[in-house]
């Protein structure tokens, strides 16, 4: 079976080659999570308490399999109830997992552990830049974007932090190597989104500042500074802190080497 299985952006599915609509409501809840989990299995109490959290009906166990029927149907298993060997989702311990499927998030993951490879190996700049540029270039979108579920998100989280693990180190070899423009449009909507990402802030204002637009970095430093105080409470890192004083006296250091977190 051709299963392709998309999870960076919206959830979307393809059987040989043909779009496959998933089930709406619990049954999506329940595919994303065994999509961001691939291969492990999920339990059944994690799926009750994503669903209902703490005040689950007494049917709920009976639910749970119901929508992992329509999953299977909708990958097309031949028996959802007794599924055979080839159905992507199998019956595990105490749960089910996705076993079957290529999957975005797997080439993301992939090119995450490469550039990781490379760093730890010493590669060039231009080498591990290339790498991180490709793994940045997958992902399309935070997981499951049109799932509206707390634990979908909460599973998602390691993952958009991932990618950002990956942009703030491309940024920084994108400056080193002189792709101060490059590095502006790119994170400029990332800053304003994530301030809490310190790095991405200090790389956007050295990235304007290194290609004349100073002005743009001190007012970059101010709408963080905006941002992490009344969102946050929090005044912006000691790091964060001197390169905007350096910018004030006119002194354009470069940024400390940030490398991808384990």
């Amino acid at each position: 079976m051709d299963l392709r299985i998309s999870v960076l952006g919206p959830v979307e599915v393809t059987v040989e080659g043909c779009p496959r609509p998933l089930p709406h409501g619990g049954a999506r809840v329940i595919f994303a999570l065994l999509a961001l989990n691939k291969p492990h299995v999920v339990g059944v109490a994690h799926f009750v308490e994503a669903l209902w959290e703490e005040h689950p009906p007494p049917s709920a166990a009976t639910r749970i399999q119901s929508h992992v029927s329509a999953i299977r149907r909708t990958l097309g298993c031949r028996s959802v109830a007794h599924p055979h060997p080839g159905c992507p989702v199998e019956t595990g311990p105490r749960g089910y997992r996705l076993v079957a499927g290529a999957s975005d998030l797997d080439r993301f993951r992939t090119a995450v552990v490469a550039a990781r490879a490379l760093r730890a190996a010493h590669a060039t700049p231009a080498t591990r830049l290339n790498a991180l540029a490709g793994a940045r270039a997958l992902w399309t979108g935070e997981p499951c974007v049109d799932v509206g579920s707390v634990a979908v998100r909460n599973a998602a989280a390691p993952l958009v932090d991932d990618y950002l693990d990956v942009v703030e180190e491309w940024a920084e070899l994108s400056i080193r190597l002189g792709s101060y423009h490059e590095v502006v449009a790119a994170l400029r909507g990332l800053v304003a989104r994530y301030p809490a990402r310190e790095h991405l802030c200090g790389s956007l204002m050295a990235a304007l500042a290194a290609s004349g637009r100073v002005a743009e970095a001190l007012a970059t430093y101010r709408a963080s500074r905006a941002r992490l105080t009344a969102d946050l409470g929090i005044e912006p890192s000691e790091r964060l802190q001197r390169l905007h004083n350096d910018l004030l006296n006119g002194v354009i250091r470069p940024l400390p080497t940030v490398q991808l977190a384990y």
